[in-house]
């Protein structure tokens, strides 16, 4: 177990932040998730629609929740 959470936690190297900060990243990851779901879950005209390829939603979908580019968690 300890081998999972340094892992997939400890590059994250996050600091030490007050409770509602972590409210934030926490409902920021639960909105990552979904919205990778849904990507996983649209149809061919719905990619078409907003401008992107089957490939391109499946790379994204298959991002964990954690990677998040507007914060610049993400691997390398």
């Amino acid at each position: 177990m300890r081998t999972l959470i340094s892992r997939y936690l400890a590059p994250l190297s996050l600091p030490r932040m007050p409770g509602a900060h972590w409210l934030e990243v926490l409902l920021r990851w639960q909105q990552l998730a979904r919205e990778r779901r849904l990507l996983r879950e649209m149809s061919e005209h719905q990619l078409r629609d907003i401008g992107i390829s089957r490939a391109e939603a499946d790379a994204e979908a298959r991002r964990p929740f954690w990677e998040d580019p507007r914060r610049g968690w993400y691997r390398l």
